[in-house]
């Protein structure tokens, strides 16, 4: 038996169980290789068993007949193109998951991003942690939340305010505790559409330039079915740069308009509501699982987990500066330097410009 151990700043711990390693599990051995650690016999908040196994369904009610569910379980399947797994979660009303995954092998490329993301956000809400989709940079100690939908550009917001020397806590996620953001550092899951190697001011060896090439091929080959990402690790490219923990000074909104733009403080209330839709757009299967099983289970603690997460949100926000930031479609130098000189205006406490 396989046996990886991740523990994210102390908040949850992680456990994944394999009979053994396949070429697809490099996805998951590197999407959260910055956290883990060695193994123990101790309990972990989140024990995870891949693998074929039989679910016992007997007693469950059938959702749609796609989630099956009971008291404390549910049992469900998921499909992306050409991945198929099957996920069943015990202990959904208590302190711990038990969690036994089965799939086919591109499946194992997916579900790293898809149901242990799930596990992760769920498993941080119940302890009072928010996973937010948006990376966070800091400068002077201070931390600026950058939320938006994927394509807005917060990965290239955030590599660009790195290269500019501030700290990075990551490109797609951080997360808010009552202490202020811990940082989500996973690799890069960056488009071969962009010039990757002069947006990160790096040079690749002949290794990746040829992977990047087989996937431009691969994507036109099946008229965009396939389109694979570029992973690269974040301490390979800004080590030196990767910040753990900061107090939130202000959170920018991203999101797509004709012109760059920069709105004035907006109100703690309908703000904290619009970020927290931000995320709950990226926990599609998270918001699923959880409504088929408050559908068999309409007592469970969890039906209230996202009216508490907008309450926590809505109390870490105040204090901060929430600002609507709009960024056209074709995103230039002009516009970053639109956030940044707001960002650095911001946290240097001066009036707009």
């Amino acid at each position: 038996m396989i046996v990886d151990q991740y523990n994210v700043h102390g908040l949850v711990s992680l456990r994944v169980r394999r009979r053994r390693r396949t070429w697809a599990d490099s996805f998951l051995d590197s999407t959260f290789a910055h956290y883990r650690v060695e193994p123990t016999a101790e309990d972990v908040d989140i024990d995870v068993e891949v693998g074929p196994f039989e679910a016992d369904l007997a007693g469950t009610l059938s959702v749609d007949g796609r989630w099956w569910v009971a008291p404390g379980r549910v049992v469900y399947d998921s499909r992306l193109k050409v991945g198929r797994w099957r996920t069943e979660i015990a202990g959904l009303d208590g302190d711990r998951l038990r969690v036994r995954i089965a799939s086919n092998t591109p499946a194992r490329v997916v579900f790293p991003g898809e149901t242990i993301y799930s596990l992760l956000r769920l498993s941080l809400a119940r302890r009072g942690h928010l996973l937010l989709h948006g990376p966070a940079v800091t400068s002077g100690g201070r931390a600026v939340l950058l939320a938006a939908r994927s394509g807005t550009g917060k990965t290239i917001t955030a590599v660009n305010f790195a290269r500019r020397g501030w700290g990075f806590m990551g490109d797609d996620s951080a997360i808010l505790t009552a202490q202020g953001v811990r940082s989500f550092i996973v690799p890069f899951n960056l488009r071969f559409t962009y010039d990757v190697q002069r947006l990160l001011g790096i040079r690749f060896g002949r290794r990746k330039r040829a992977e990047i090439v087989l996937k431009r091929c691969l994507s036109a080959a099946t008229l965009g079915y396939i389109n694979l990402f570029s992973r690269i690790d974040p301490a390979d490219v800004f080590g030196g740069r990767l910040v753990d923990a900061a107090p939130l000074a202000a959170v920018y909104l991203l999101v797509q308009g004709a012109e760059t733009r920069v709105s004035d403080p907006r109100p703690v209330e309908p703000f904290a509501e619009s970020v927290l839709i931000n995320t709950l757009f990226e926990a599609d299967q998270l918001r699923a699982m959880l409504l088929a099983y408050r559908y068999g289970n309409p007592g469970s603690p969890l039906a209230t987990l996202w009216d508490e997460a907008r309450e926590a949100l809505r109390r870490r926000l105040a204090g901060c500066l929430c600002r609507r930031v709009v960024v056209p479609a074709r995103y230039g130098p002009d516009v970053f330097d639109t956030i940044r000189s707001r960002a650095e205006a911001d946290l240097a406490g001066e009036a707009p410009p």
